[in-house]
Formats: structure tokens, sequence, C-alpha cells
């Protein structure tokens, strides 16, 4: 079967796609012949995909104790998705019948799965821990309308601030300390419906920052009818919080929490935001990461007292908007000259990513998925499906929290609502 050979043979070699490059599939199309080539030539969504299971056949080849096993599944592949979902039909006739393309995504997204679980195998959550009944009705996650937007672990681990938006139910946000998955403590008061001129993109207005057990809120509280025409306005708010002593909201930052905070992972520091960001015009408002290792100085500072940082060791991690409500994420590599390839494409489901500075962790249709910046592989997190989110990730003590509209683990309890579960993730890898 030509076809089959020839896009498996070039599966073996095809490189990752740039961003903002045509997308192209990893046979070449000047060579298609067959209706299935000239279709995957022709849909930019079917190139991308072929593009990404060539990837993963490639890796796979890498690892596998059985290549020649390897290659007789992919195939067998081939023939299964081109049998099923072309079945003889001339190109003219494929092209004009409204199945086929649904048909040959939804294989190449089937053999993705098992493509990726075979280079990196599914990570597996332990000792589950649910969000009580109790404190989901405190902080008003057993209601319609509300839902867990951000979350951040404390160091240990134990205690998971929670921002809550119920305004679907009439109401506004809250910060909550939910205490090793029991106990749920206001950390902030009621904040009213959020601000609507936020610019913000990959978070919600609200930032939160843990300093050893007190959790710092920076976010803005509306103030109804103190706007210049008399709207309401919304000026910004600060609160701590302790398990133990509740809210308290603050005039002022101490210096060295702001420093702390600004410092966070993922903050451009270290080198001139401008110089990493360089190529990355697709990047849409504060959707853009730096992530590994820290820029370090190189060499002496010059006649201006300038110093200059590598970044060879950096890795940035953006979200792009190529229209509608569609979105990418996109990683550029300073280890590999600043190569940048695709790392995810989705909805707005998609903004709902959290990292570390080697990890990160986003939503997918397959559940929630964990891509390796170093090693440049995709884990699914077993037992997570579809419509799951992340909330909080803590690498120190591989605790992870996620939001989803089932029971944790499949237990029994009353529907409607939203759940919040709390799992350690074995096998994931810090450099």
């Amino acid at each position: 079967m030509r076809f089959g050979l020839l896009a498996l043979a070039l599966f073996c070699a095809a490189p990752a796609l740039a961003a903002g490059a045509a997308a192209q599939p990893s046979f070449d199309c000047q060579a298609a012949h067959s209706a299935a080539e000239r279709l995957i030539c022709a849909d930019a969504a079917l190139a991308r995909l072929d593009v990404q299971a060539a990837r993963l056949y490639r890796q796979a080849r890498q690892q596998a104790g059985d290549a020649n096993a390897l290659k007789k599944e992919q195939l067998a592949w081939l023939r299964e998705r081109d049998a099923e979902c072309i079945a003889g039909q001339t190109h003219e006739a494929a092209r004009q019948n409204p199945r086929v393309a649904p048909c040959q995504a939804a294989r190449y997204a089937a053999r993705i799965r098992t493509l990726r679980d075979v280079v990196a195998p599914p990570l597996l959550p332990s000792a589950l821990l649910p969000v009580s009944a109790a404190a989901r009705q405190a902080a008003g996650l057993a209601r319609k309308g509300c839902e867990a937007m951000q979350g951040a672990f404390d160091g240990s681990g134990q205690v998971l601030a929670l921002e809550v938006n119920c305004e679907a139910a009439g109401q506004g946000r809250r910060v909550w300390l939910i205490e090793r998955g029991e106990r749920a403590v206001a950390a902030t008061p009621e904040l009213g419906v959020g601000d609507p001129h936020d610019e913000r993109v990959r978070t919600t207005g609200t930032d939160l920052f843990w300093d050893t057990d007190t959790l710092y809120v920076f976010t803005s509280a509306e103030q109804k009818g103190q706007g210049p025409d008399g709207d309401s306005d919304w000026r910004a708010a600060n609160f701590t919080a302790t398990v133990r002593n509740g809210s308290t909201r603050i005039e002022s930052v101490p210096q060295r929490i702001e420093l702390f905070f600004g410092q966070r992972i993922g903050a451009f520091f270290g080198d001139d935001e401008g110089r990493l960001m360089n190529g990355m015009a697709d990047a849409i408002g504060d959707g853009a990461l730096s992530l590994g290792r820290r820029a370090t100085p190189r060499g002496p500072t010059d006649a201006t007292g300038t110093q200059r940082f590598s970044v060879q060791d950096t890795r940035l991690v953006w979200l792009a908007n190529p229209g509608g409500d569609r979105y990418t994420l996109h990683l550029k590599n300073f280890e590999q000259q600043g190569a940048v390839g695709e790392i995810a494409r989705g909805g707005p489901e998609l903004l709902r990513l959290v990292f570390d500075n080697w990890h990160v962790i986003y939503p997918s249709s397959d559940g929630l998925l964990v891509f390796d910046l170093q090693r440049q592989t995709t884990q699914r997190i077993a037992g997570t499906m579809a419509h799951d989110r992340p909330l909080a990730w803590e690498p120190a003590t591989g605790t992870l929290a996620w939001a989803s509209p089932r029971p944790c683990g499949g237990a029994k309890a009353p529907a409607g609502g939203e759940f919040v579960c709390i799992a350690h993730l074995d096998g994931v890898r810090m450099p």
C-alpha cells in the first residue's frame, strides 16, 4: 500500500511544526496521489494531527523493544483509517462527504492517545483526597453556577487556597483556604463581580502567593457607583489569610513579599523580557511564561554597568489565539537555538493551565496532560477525563488539585455543582 509505506517512512523524520508556519503533514504533498493523502494535505487540522502522530511514532520507535512489531501495528492502523474513513471513495467523493474528515480526525486522535501512552506511560495519581461535602458546601461549589477558578498549595501541600467564582449564581468571588480537604476557611470577604476591564488572559485578575503558612491575595474589589460616570469602579484589594486567623485586609504589601512575588516561577526575571520574547508576536495578553532554569550572568558588566545573561537553559511557553475560540500553546527552546514548536491546541479550556519550572499541566479531551519541557514528552494523568481542569500544582510534594464535574475517583455523590480532587502524582520527574 503505497500511501501507508510513504507516510510510515516519513513518520520517522518529520519535524515538529513551527509556530505560525503553514500546516504540512509528515509526508510530501507533491507526491500525494491517494484520496487519503490529498485530503490530509488540503486540511490544516488533519495535517497537524498527522505531524503529531508522526512525532510520537518516531519517539516510540526509538524506545520500542520490537520496532518491527510497532511498524506492523502502524501499517495496520493506516489501512484501518483509510478503509473506515475513505472506503474506496474517489478523492472528489471523499472531499464532499462531510463524514470523512471527522472520521480521519477521530482515528488520528485515537492513534495519538495510544502512541503517547507508549512513549510516556500515564501518570498514576495516589492518595486521592476529595474535598469534603462540607467544604464544598461552605465554598459554594455544591451550588450550580459556582466554579473553582484557580488554586495554590502552601509548601506542605496540606492547605489549598482556592478562588471560587459564583457570579453565574448571582453572587461574587471569594478565596477560600481548604485544610486537608476537610475544612473551608474564608481567605477574603465577598469580592463582588470581577473587573470587566481586566485584560488578563491566563489568570483571573486575582493572584495567590504563599509565604510559609500565610496566603497573600492580590485582587480588586467592586466599588459600586464610584466610577467617573457613576458606574462601578474596581480598586486594588490585598489580603492575608491563615487557617488559624482567617482573613485580614492590608493596605500595603511588605517589600520582601513584593520582591518574592515578582520572582515567582513563570515571571520574566533575570533577562530582558523583550529579547526573550523576540519572535513571539502571536503571544496573547499575559499568556507568556519564562520557565526552565533561570537565566545566569555571563561575564562582567560592561562600561554602562549592564550585566549580560545567558538564556540557553530557558524555555518560553506562551499562548496564542489563531482565531475564534481556539488557542495554541507553544514552546521556544533556547537549548535548541530558539527552536519553536507547538505543545497543544484546544479551546478556552487550554487557558486553565498550571506549571512548575519544568512541567506544564493542561486540560484536553483526553483528560489532564503533563508536558515535560526537558524531555519534550506528554503524559496523561490516569483517571482524569474531558472537562477536568487543573487548579494547583505543588512540585515539592508532587500534589495536584483539579476541578471536575464528576465525583473524584468515581465515588458516589449527589449530582450538581463541582468537585475538587487532590492527589499525589507518582512519576513526575524533576531535573
